[in-house]
């Protein structure tokens, strides 16, 4: 059973092959690393103009509470990139410190 939490007004405008391997993905993250993921934000929101998030290839995983932040999105990463190497995992610069970014980059 997948156990991932979805913040509320977070909206999901299309359900595609990416969105499938990233929760799945992300819900076998959680159980190997002891927490219920949530996503943040998908399609909703005030993101950059290239943004895959207005494109249904970009989510964001909160990391309040997580007590290893990086090693969560590294452990995303290379599971994601066995898959596929158009993914992409953010953490840790100015921007992604209070969440993991995790992308489909479609121009790859």
């Amino acid at each position: 059973m997948f156990k991932i939490i979805v913040k509320e007004g977070v909206v999901f405008r299309e359900f595609n092959i990416q969105f499938m391997d990233f929760v799945k993905v992300l819900n076998e993250v959680g159980e190997k690393m002891g927490f219920i993921p949530t996503i943040t934000s998908a399609a909703e929101g005030e993101h950059t103009l290239n943004s895959y998030h207005s494109l249904d290839c970009a989510w964001d995983v909160r990391t309040r509470g997580l007590k290893l932040p990086q090693t969560t999105a590294d452990t995303l990463r290379i599971a994601l990139t066995e898959i596929d190497k158009r993914w992409e995992v953010i953490y840790g610069d100015a921007k992604h410190l209070d969440h993991i970014h995790i992308e489909f980059n479609l121009r790859k």
